[in-house]
């Protein structure tokens, strides 16, 4: 009969977590997306990067959360934090995406409504 493998020990405590760093770092990421995102709102002029920087962001955070529940199901771990971090992710990145169509919509209105008023910069 085949031996059975255990897994390493680190410091006398077993490596059955797989994945939860993974889900901590996706939840952190998923978290920092809307941050920047409100950063700016508050400050637009200076700041317009992180309204470009949000969205790789989140779309890490999204996908180290998928990552982290696909090893925390082989290996038996915790998924708790893969899908705090996938779900948040997810949110903010739907959030994101409907405002930027409404900033679109709101743009082609009043170009319409203003016309030729409205100051050209192209």
């Amino acid at each position: 009969m085949p031996k059975q493998q255990t897994p390493p020990t680190y410091g006398g405590i077993q490596a059955t977590n797989k994945g939860r760093a993974l889900g901590i770092i996706a939840l952190i990421l998923g978290l920092v997306g809307p941050l920047l995102l409100i950063l700016f709102f508050a400050l637009p002029e200076q700041l317009v990067i992180l309204f470009f920087l949000a969205y790789p962001v989140v779309v890490t955070g999204l996908i180290l959360g998928i990552i982290s529940l696909v090893k925390s199901r082989r290996g038996h771990g915790s998924k708790a934090f893969g899908l705090a971090g996938t779900i948040v992710s997810s949110i903010t990145l739907v959030i994101s995406i409907l405002f930027i169509v409404l900033l679109i919509v709101l743009g082609l209105f009043i170009g319409n409504t203003l016309g030729d008023s409205f100051p050209q910069f192209f």
